[in-house]
């Protein structure tokens, strides 16, 4: 996630819109996106699902804020109740990303 920002392993960066999702391949592969909102890997799904459960049941009022995922991101990371969670989370997530091979659009 984010990988394709910098100049790598003798490839270029690539713009913003070219840096597509690893699995889906249809929108940008951001952190918000790889956490929150690709549907094209039924592990990051089932990761999502079970971190979601434990959020909402600690916090309700975030089931509010999951269709946008930015002010989701930005939340989470402020919220001291589910921080270690979402850091745990988040380590899966892009765990599951990196054993995928990153997509270099021309």
């Amino acid at each position: 996630v984010e990988r394709l920002r910098w100049n790598e392993r003798n490839k270029p960066s690539l713009p913003r819109e070219r840096r597509l999702c690893r699995f889906c391949r249809e929108k940008v592969e951001d952190p918000p996106h790889a956490l929150f909102k690709c549907m094209a890997n039924a592990d990051l799904i089932m990761q999502r699902n079970c971190f979601m459960c434990k959020v909402t049941s600690e916090l309700p009022q975030y089931a509010t804020f999951y269709s946008d995922s930015w002010v989701l991101f930005r939340a989470l990371l402020a919220e001291k109740k589910v921080i270690e969670l979402f850091a745990k989370f988040a380590h899966k997530v892009l765990g599951i990303f990196y054993a995928t091979e990153i997509v270099y659009t021309t």
